[in-house]
Parts: C-alpha cells; sequence; structure tokens
C-alpha cells in the first residue's frame, strides 16, 4: 500500500505474517512473542522504518489507525482549512478590546 514518508513523496509499504522458529540476530533480544506468528510492517523506501508486531499488538496499532482515520475525516468535514503562512493578528472573540 502507498504511504508518504518524511519527504512527502509515495513509498511501499507492506504489511504481512511471518513466523519465525528463532528470531534472527540482529534483534539483539530473543522476545516469545516473536517467535509465533505475527506480523511485520516494512517499508520499501529504505528507510529503518520495520515493525514487529505480536497480534495482539497488531490489533491494537490497526484499532489506533481507524481511530485516527476517523479522527481526521471529522475534522476535516468542518474545519476550515488555514494557511500556514504568516501568523494572524485577529484577536479571539473573547479578547479584551484594545484603548488607544
Amino acid at each position: 500500500m502507498p504511504v508518504y514518508d518524511q519527504e512527502c513523496e509515495l513509498v511501499a509499504a507492506h504489511v504481512r505474517a511471518v513466523f519465525w522458529d528463532k528470531a534472527p540476530d540482529w534483534i539483539g533480544t530473543d522476545p516469545a512473542d516473536l517467535e509465533r506468528p505475527h506480523v511485520e510492517v516494512t517499508v520499501a523506501d529504505g528507510a529503518d522504518v520495520q515493525l514487529y508486531l505480536a497480534p495482539g499488538q497488531a490489533r491494537s496499532f490497526a484499532a489506533a489507525l481507524v481511530r485516527a482515520a476517523d479522527a481526521a475525516e471529522t475534522e476535516a468535514s468542518y474545519r476550515t482549512p488555514i494557511s500556514l503562512g504568516a501568523a494572524s493578528h485577529a484577536a479571539s472573540a473573547s479578547a479584551p478590546g484594545r484603548s488607544a
């Protein structure tokens, strides 16, 4: 699936189920959760973006992504886009008036 990297370029991300009889030595530890079937997420741009998730962690991560996507769509439907240009000098409605 295409995702944006930190430079706003579309790169391929891969999500797959994997199984290791023994976790690779480069992991540095031997987590038992990863010696059973687990979920691997990698980004194909050569960046160091790799996630190894136990099934429960993958479900929690997926649920968090869905909640964040729902929140983003909700915000987008009622907020007016703002420019990231010059700062606004408008006072809020609750700000005290200025005296000359």
